[in-house]
């Protein structure tokens, strides 16, 4: 199971706080902020996986 910190949590959603979809297209901030989540996760992701396949070349 993945676990990361709050502090790690707050990092990831402050990456992408300012995204806006291209073009400034006219979204609800609720669905900004569900895209801002998704790319935090994203992220978090990656580098959990990157972190294993990094141990495993070692």
């Amino acid at each position: 199971m993945i676990h990361d910190t709050p502090e790690e949590k707050r990092h990831a959603m402050s990456l992408f706080a300012h995204w806006r979809p291209p073009g400034h297209l006219p979204i609800s901030e609720d669905y900004r902020l569900t895209m801002v989540r998704q790319q935090a996760m994203a992220w978090l992701l990656r580098r959990y996986f990157d972190g294993l396949i990094a141990k495993e070349k070692a």
